[in-house]
């Protein structure tokens, strides 16, 4: 994804715009038209329409913006183009804690949000503080799933710190973070 932004500089200008097309896609899904997207599970929102017919302009996106919004609202793939992880949820992508704090950054102001997941997975997951991949790349042995090779720790240091105070809630050898959509 944040490869995907530094194709497409323009972007962030251009969050409201895209806000608008997401909202009048996706919010009477629900059967209600009220401004709020419910379930963003159900929109199917594709960027394309978006697409300038020539060119660039202030109400329309380049090609290198449509792929950046792809690659966004599309997740995290390996080498094989499996899915690892899911893309960012339709909505919400305007205002003052959307796409210009997290995501496309604004003004001079950076987005917050790859710093954050950079460090957590140098550290948290991989057990190498300050090192990683500048093409942002997971390392070949991670690209399936962040399963270890043979002979590799299972988990790092953080994770058997955790797994050693967390008491009954880790009895089972598991973490399952959650955010987002509550669980099924």
């Amino acid at each position: 994804m944040h490869k995907a932004l530094k194709l497409a500089p323009s972007l962030a200008s251009k969050v409201p715009m895209i806000a608008a097309a997401v909202l009048e896609e996706c919010d009477a899904r629900d059967g209600l038209r009220d401004g709020l997207i419910s379930d963003p599970r159900r929109c199917r929102f594709n960027p394309r329409i978006l697409q300038c017919p020539g060119g660039d302009g202030p109400d329309c996106l380049t090609l290198g913006e449509v792929r950046a919004l792809l690659k966004i609202y599309g997740g995290a793939v390996n080498s094989d183009q499996e899915q690892i992880y899911p893309g960012l949820s339709y909505g919400h992508e305007d205002g003052a804690n959307g796409w210009p704090r997290w995501v496309t950054g604004s003004g001079t102001t950076p987005p917050v949000l790859f710093p954050i997941s950079d460090e957590y997975l140098r550290s948290f997951i991989f057990g190498r503080p300050g090192t990683g991949r500048p093409d942002g790349r997971l390392p070949e042995r991670h690209r399936s799933g962040f399963v270890p090779v043979q002979g590799e720790r299972r988990q790092t240091p953080h994770v058997e710190r955790l797994g050693r105070s967390c008491g009954h809630a880790c009895s089972h050898g598991s973490i399952l973070p959650r955010h987002g959509l509550y669980s099924r």
